[in-house]
């Protein structure tokens, strides 16, 4: 029995020498939400618990109190 190698997209891809294409894609790189993931994960860090008081605040929000409500 012969051994062969595990093909995977990056091995196909490298072996080609495909070019790298940017993607417009907004969960590619740099975006809103992952600008947020990183300042939650840096607020937590200086205050334990940040992150689920704010989650466990937003299950308790009143419609009244909303804007353009």
């Amino acid at each position: 029995m012969k051994k062969v190698p595990k093909l995977t997209g990056g091995n196909i891809a490298s072996e080609a020498k495909l070019p790298v294409v940017k993607t417009g894609c907004p969960s590619a790189e740099n975006t809103k939400r992952k600008y947020v993931k990183d300042l939650l994960k840096k607020l937590e860090e200086d205050h334990k618990g940040l992150k689920e008081n704010i989650f466990k605040a937003m299950k308790h929000v009143k419609p009244d109190y909303l804007l353009g409500k």
